[in-house]
C-alpha cells in the first residue's frame, strides 16, 4: 500500500501497484503484517480512474475492501 485515498467518509481506497500476479473483484485478500482477511469490493484503474474487474501485475491501482479493515501505507496485500 503506498497511500490510503480518504477523500471523504464515504470512501477508503489502498493506492499501490500490483507487484506479481493478478487480482479481481471478489477475491479473498490478506492484509501483512496484521494477517486480517477480507475481500476485494472494487478495484479502479489508477490511470483512467474507471472501475475494472481485474488487474494483472504491474498496474497501478486503488482497491476498496468489503469489511472496515485497518490498512495502512507500508502494508502488503
Amino acid at each position: 500500500v503506498q497511500y490510503v485515498n480518504r477523500p471523504n467518509l464515504d470512501f477508503r481506497g489502498f493506492c499501490g501497484t500490483v507487484a506479481s500476479g493478478s487480482v479481481k473483484v471478489a477475491d479473498d485478500i490478506t492484509i501483512l503484517p496484521s494477517g486480517k482477511t477480507t475481500k476485494i469490493k472494487q478495484i479502479i484503474d489508477a490511470g483512467t480512474t474507471s472501475e475494472i474487474n481485474r488487474a494483472f501485475s504491474p498496474k497501478a491501482i486503488t482497491i476498496t475492501t468489503e469489511d472496515e479493515v485497518d490498512i495502512s501505507r507500508g502494508d502488503m496485500i
